[in-house]
């Protein structure tokens, strides 16, 4: 059979989001994906020497071979944490030898200055590195391990060392709101190259911490995000970007896109048993995998899989509530489908930050359909 080729009914296959691992070694109270606890690379090993249900980086090769074609252009490593894999350097070498570039999302604290090395080798673009405090006392407690701040840092600083392009990303929550400022200050110090928010989220292990009352409230997460963007950023010359849906945002932010999106009709997602859908969600939520890699092909994955092809047909044009009234529809897409998803069981339900900013009268008229277009 003849390759697929991109075209007016099937989007450009762009970027595909790839979780080598299920396991994490950490236990972080917000991830949304939940993932086993594994506290390093040997327990790791132990735990799959029965026999490893989990992707090779030979069928990584030949996933990535069958997506080239399509359009394939950058692979994000995710997880679970990515680094508890010894080989997660072979994938690297196979995207090397295919031309695709690729970013790691990371807590760090296993990366090695070997590792960081073959990183740059293979053409890394981005390592995006989690931490969220400046005080060490509170990133271990939060992140459920002691010893992870020092770890983290260290990996950071090995990640700059080879010259990689390195971002902290802050989960932002009431109990360190506090600690915004102080963590944007230490990034400076460190040297990293920016700094992102991402404000926790109602999904996995992320609802308990909504139903404790952990959440910012819209409101304040606006607030906070233009002290941050407009006042902190100068103050310590350091990019900084705030996860909030684009109507909160101004329109010189919305045309630099410095905050990035979510390209949700142009990014396919890969668990590490080959469970293909539109990202992690695929683990929670497993009505919405189409098919387990190489059982079934990229190309037949990607034109017929029925949560591709919903997305297709209904986004933007059939997104409810207030997102179906906003006029950066055509662009946002409903920001995170799969957070609807969690929340709603409907991939075109409203994104609740939105629906609860509506609630509060944060949202602008401006930005609605039939809104009065003063104070845009």
């Amino acid at each position: 059979m003849a390759p697929i080729k991109p075209g007016a009914d099937v989007p450009r296959l762009s970027s595909i989001y790839f979780y080598p691992t299920q396991d994490c070694n950490l236990r972080c109270p917000h991830c949304w994906v939940d993932p086993p606890f594994m506290p390093d690379r040997k327990a790791y090993e132990l735990s799959h020497s029965g026999g490893r249900s989990e992707m090779s980086p030979a069928t990584f090769g030949m996933m990535v071979g069958e997506a080239r074609p399509l359009g394939l252009a950058r692979v994000k490593f995710t997880g679970g944490e990515p680094f508890l894999r010894k080989d997660l350097t072979e994938f690297m070498e196979v995207l090397k030898s295919a031309a695709v570039t690729f970013d790691i999302e990371t807590n760090a604290t296993l990366v090695t200055a070997a590792d960081a090395r073959k990183m740059k080798r293979c053409g890394c673009f981005q390592a995006a590195v989690s931490l969220d405090s400046s005080t060490p006392a509170f990133h271990d407690r939060f992140r459920g391990v002691k010893g992870t701040f020092r770890r983290t840092v260290r990996g950071i600083e090995r990640l700059l060392a080879a010259g990689l392009n390195v971002q902290i990303i802050m989960s932002l929550m009431s109990d360190n709101e506090g600690e915004l400022e102080p963590a944007i200050a230490l990034a400076t110090r460190i040297g990293v190259n920016s700094f992102k928010v991402n404000p926790i989220t109602p999904g996995g292990r992320g609802l308990g911490m909504f139903s404790k009352g952990k959440a910012l409230k819209p409101g304040r997460l606006i607030e906070l995000m233009s002290h941050a963007e407009k006042v902190l950023a100068a103050r310590y010359r350091m990019p900084v970007s705030f996860s909030l849906p684009l109507s909160f945002h101004d329109f010189d932010s919305i045309k630099s896109d410095r905050f990035g999106r979510c390209h949700i009709l142009n990014i396919m997602g890969v668990l590490g048993d080959g469970s293909i859908s539109i990202c992690g969600i695929g683990k929670e939520e497993p009505d919405l995998v189409v098919g387990r890699y190489p059982e079934i092909a990229v190309e037949k994955a990607w034109r017929e899989g029925k949560v591709f092809l919903e997305l297709r047909e209904k986004l933007p044009r059939m997104l409810e509530g207030v997102c179906g009234k906003c006029i950066l529809k055509g662009v946002c897409l409903g920001y995170c489908r799969a957070n609807a998803y969690t929340l709603e069981k409907n991939l075109m339900a409203p994104y609740w930050f939105c629906e609860e900013a509506k609630g509060e009268g944060r949202v602008r008229e401006s930005r609605l359909y039939g809104g009065t277009r003063a104070g845009s």
